[in-house]
């Protein structure tokens, strides 16, 4: 169902930057007025590259794979949670009595309203919006008029990636009976009817699922497992085999086995023919993925990270930020909190020759070669759910419900605007672009923006 939302505005000029509230210097949520831009140098002391969090005692296969594809859902770039999950009881019924803020900021072209709570963070990155997915409905919207034009019915579970425009679902590790294939959904087509078999595919319940990792301009990169026996008579052991599939041809690349005790947790895929994978023990690797061999590896680092064609930026040091080459893996520079600060880096954002980098107590920087170019305190905190995005001239910092999705310059890091809708809920805001147009929603509602006429 489409609609057209009621809207009003503030005092201010259309699609100009409405009243907001501030937070206070303590990183605690204040009630000021938003600061503008400051030039000033990064809010992190420098510290030494450390080799990360110690490597975690190994778990059971299926509690790896649950925990792999969690950490493959938030995305490479938003692995870090600080708040508490929300209370999904709420959304069926918001409490009435809660003050939400009035709409600001610019008027949508459009606006859906879904039958179901939005879940867009378990597409990363979403392929072809607009999209809403809730549950098990995946529906995809005329850009243009917000009408739906298809539904897909999805599984419950498995992994979600884009290739192109395939929408990529593997198995639930979750699910006792498995299929060792990957589903293609053609979001040009709609065509649902294109299957990737795996090699170590089987009808058992003990081995053959399928986890798409990722996939560039022509690969699928995924993990499958597979049973194998350890010498005669012996005991079934599981093993992960590291598989790139060709996405026209669905032929097998090339395939890396992965030794018996190592579990393959993520990847991602690099600019210049490389993939860069995340191995528990281990630490990461780089492959050329020509034919899959390994440029380097390093020891140590587990957790989050997000990657550009220069460098990898990955959590350092519990609440710190650190930068590898992509090269080879050395130690580029570090930082963190100063002594007394409480504070902690989110995964950044690269985008145009310019670093984001965000804190969970609001402050977003940007840096050009190292230095800052200029610093903006946020009128809410941050937690690991906002997906910051860079698009039309503008940086996007998704906040909590009552916070709004922050428009800055992404050049200058001037206030352009703030969007509320007024609509009810509880989650996070989430922020999509197909290139054309901002898809801006929450809980259970999904505006549609034009990022030209939003900045004047």
């Amino acid at each position: 169902m489409t609609t057209s939302g009621s809207w009003r505005f503030d005092d201010e000029d259309e699609g100009g930057a409405g009243a907001a509230d501030g937070a206070d210097g303590s990183g605690a949520a204040g009630r000021g007025s938003v600061g503008s831009p400051e030039v000033l140098a990064d809010p992190a002391s420098q510290a030494d590259l450390d080799g990360g969090p110690a490597l975690r005692t190994r778990r059971t296969r299926r509690q790896l794979l649950l925990g792999g594809a969690a950490v493959l859902a938030g995305g490479a770039a938003w692995a870090l949670h600080r708040s508490p999950a929300p209370d999904r009881r709420r959304l069926a019924d918001p409490q009435p009595s809660t003050a939400r803020p009035a709409p600001s900021g610019p008027k949508p072209r459009w606006t859906y309203h879904g039958d179901g709570p939005l879940a867009l963070d378990r597409l990363d990155p979403t392929p072809h919006p607009p999209l809403y997915l809730s549950g098990t409905d995946l529906i995809q919207l005329d850009p243009g008029t917000g009408a739906e034009r298809r539904r897909f019915t999805l599984p419950a579970g498995g992994s979600l990636r884009s290739c192109g425009s395939l929408l990529l679902v593997g198995d639930d590790p979750g699910k006792e009976k498995v299929r060792g294939a990957i589903t293609a959904y053609d979001l040009d087509s709609g065509s649902t009817d294109r299957q990737y078999a795996t090699p170590t595919g089987a009808a058992s319940s003990r081995g053959g699922s399928v986890t798409v990792l990722c996939c560039d301009s022509g690969t699928i990169y995924c993990l499958a497992d597979s049973v194998v026996l350890s010498g005669s008579g012996g005991a079934p052991a599981e093993q992960d085999t590291l598989l790139a599939i060709a996405a026209d041809t669905r032929q097998v690349r090339w395939r890396v086995p992965l030794a018996a005790d190592v579990f393959l947790g993520q990847a991602s895929a690099v600019p210049g023919g490389r993939l860069l994978i995340g191995r528990n023990p281990g630490g990461m690797a780089m492959l050329d993925t020509a034919d899959g061999h390994q440029l380097w590896s390093v020891a140590g680092p587990n957790g989050w990270w997000s990657v550009d064609d220069q460098s990898i930026y990955l959590a350092g040091g519990g609440s710190g930020l650190s930068a590898l080459s992509v090269a080879d893996g050395t130690a580029q520079w570090s930082a963190g909190p100063g002594a007394g600060e409480s504070w902690r880096y989110l995964a950044p954002l690269s985008a145009n020759g310019r670093l984001y980098t965000f804190a969970d107590n609001g402050v977003v920087t940007a840096k050009s070669a190292g230095a800052a170019l200029w610093t903006y305190r946020l009128p809410f905190l941050l937690d690991a759910r906002s997906r910051p995005l860079v698009a039309g001239g503008l940086l996007l910092v998704p906040g909590p419900l009552d916070g709004g999705v922050v428009a800055l310059d992404a050049a200058t890091g001037a206030l352009r605007w703030i969007f509320q809708d007024g609509e009810p809920g509880v989650d996070v805001w989430s922020a999509t672009t197909d290139g054309n147009r901002l898809y801006l929603g929450h809980d259970r509602v999904l505006h549609a923006i034009d990022p030209a006429g939003a900045q004047t």
